[in-house]
């Protein structure tokens, strides 16, 4: 599987493909008894609850057909619905599909843990109805972008200790990192997401400044 893979190492529409092989060629050495124990563990959450939804929300965007879903958000009432789903992200081990109703187009992002109920219907998703992966996700990170929503440069001071983490692993392709001040900076549309990540590194995050610090 590998030296299939390496036909076509270095064509950028196979960038990021190489995980996917590796993962598939662990999982096959086990099943087919060519290795007893696992040699990569990824990260993988076996009782993440939504994860039964995969196989069917995924026929329903390849095969562009229309969804009807009961969905739970956190502290809200139950709502169900007819929508279309038009495309699948993972995002800090929890999927989501991004959908858009007929009646606004507005683009929706819902977890697939809070799907209570989930039926794939005949009905076709309209051709007028399409979505641009790349452009809205590109200027954030994570799964959504607010409504209106404005790119904005954002400049975060680290400490030398946490600096060389968050240059290793950027937070957004976005970044620049000026190694003699341990800055980073970032173009990007701010959501919860952003917040909830800067908060893990000890950030002081606040929405009306372009300026944040780590707090020492």
């Amino acid at each position: 599987m590998l030296t299939t893979y390496n036909l076509f190492d270095g064509l950028p529409q196979f960038n990021g493909i190489e995980d996917l092989m590796i993962k598939l060629q662990s999982d096959l050495d086990i099943v087919q008894g060519r290795r007893e124990i696992k040699l990569i563990d990824w990260g993988d959450n076996p009782y993440y609850e939504g994860r039964h939804h995969l196989s069917a929300l995924y026929n329903a965007v390849s095969e562009r057909l229309q969804v009807e879903m009961t969905y739970s958000p956190f502290g809200k009432e139950s709502k169900k619905f007819k929508t279309n789903p038009l495309f699948i992200k993972r995002y800090n081990n929890r999927w989501f599909v991004i959908s858009k109703l007929e009646q606004n187009g507005f683009t929706y992002v819902n977890a697939f843990d809070r799907i209570e109920s989930l039926q794939v219907l005949s009905s076709r998703i309209p051709d007028v109805i399409t979505f641009d992966a790349e452009e809205y996700f590109d200027p954030i990170i994570g799964v959504s972008r607010p409504h209106g929503g404005q790119l904005e440069e954002v400049e975060i001071q680290l400490t030398p200790e946490t600096y060389p983490y968050l240059k290793s692993k950027p937070l957004h392709h976005s970044q620049r990192n000026y190694d003699k001040d341990c800055r980073i900076v970032i173009s990007i549309i701010r959501n919860k997401e952003l917040e909830m990540v800067l908060k893990s590194y000890g950030i002081s995050y606040s929405e009306d400044s372009n300026t944040l610090k780590e707090i020492d």
